[in-house]
């Protein structure tokens, strides 16, 4: 890609979905590893409230397992990453449609056995509120990013395809 000067002037540890660094295909496939972790742990906590429904789960668990989950994916997608397992993942399992009807199956069971307040969670967590329980996982990627001393979707495009940043060039920022 041709670098403007005022391109070049780009911090490394802030990332724009407008960066000129990154295709739009490949901008969807760094928010899509990005969101990996958030969207399987969001995935664990609406299996692990579905399940409530029948078979009550203590809230330890209902928080513990999607987290853990979470991380595992973080640190597997952090060192292990496969597009084509995220693709399927995301087909398969992750797709927002695919969390909205298993989370909307959750809301019924819950309510049909008069689990409201946890019903009233999973609606708030599928309108955006599992964002607070993101912050672990993000964390851990500016942690493993640290010694590249860029932001984790720069990093992550850096490690997987050997891509050089115009900004790494010394004094470039």
């Amino acid at each position: 890609m041709s670098e403007g000067k005022g391109a070049r002037r780009v911090n490394p540890k802030r990332y724009d979905l407008d960066n000129p660094y990154l295709t739009k295909s490949e901008k969807l496939e760094v928010e899509l590893w990005s969101q990996f972790p958030g969207n399987a742990m969001e995935f664990a906590f609406l299996w692990c409230a579905l399940w409530s429904a029948f078979r009550p789960l203590g809230w330890a668990a209902l928080i513990g397992v999607p987290l853990v989950v979470q991380l595992l994916v973080a640190v597997v997608n952090w060192y292990l990453y496969n597009k084509q397992a995220m693709w399927i993942m995301y087909l398969a399992l992750l797709h927002k449609w695919w969390l909205w009807a298993l989370g909307t199956a959750a809301i019924v069971a819950l309510i049909l056995h008069g689990q409201y307040l946890l019903a009233g969670v999973i609606l708030l967590v599928r309108l955006g509120a599992s964002i607070v329980a993101e912050m672990p996982f993000m964390a851990l990627y500016w942690i493993l990013s640290r010694k590249t001393g860029m932001h984790p979707k720069y990093a992550f495009f850096k490690r997987f395809y050997g891509r050089t940043f115009p900004f790494e060039e010394k004094g470039s920022w």
